[in-house]
């Protein structure tokens, strides 16, 4: 889906980290990136959104250190809700 808006010049931007209500397939409304599992996935997701041309990402209860570390290795801007100051 990305893909395809992106190849009609219009912005995207994706949502990663905590979905609320995709939140019953992580158990529940937690914070998402705590593990070192969980932060090398949630990078695995700015880089496909990246890849797939999103120009930014709302991150939503996120370890600030791991959006600190993540944002370093992306050119998506980053919005933080619940996720510290590692925002861009």
């Amino acid at each position: 889906m990305v893909s395809k808006l992106a190849s009609f010049d219009m912005p995207v931007m994706g949502h990663a980290g905590l979905i609320p209500r995709k939140s019953t397939w992580i158990g529940g409304l937690r914070a998402f990136g705590r593990t070192a599992e969980e932060a090398m996935e949630l990078y695995r997701q700015f880089k496909r959104l990246e890849d797939a041309g999103a120009w930014a990402v709302e991150v939503e209860v996120v370890p600030t250190e791991v959006l600190a570390a993540i944002n370093m290795k992306t050119k998506l801007v980053t919005t933080s809700i619940g996720a510290g100051s590692g925002g861009m």
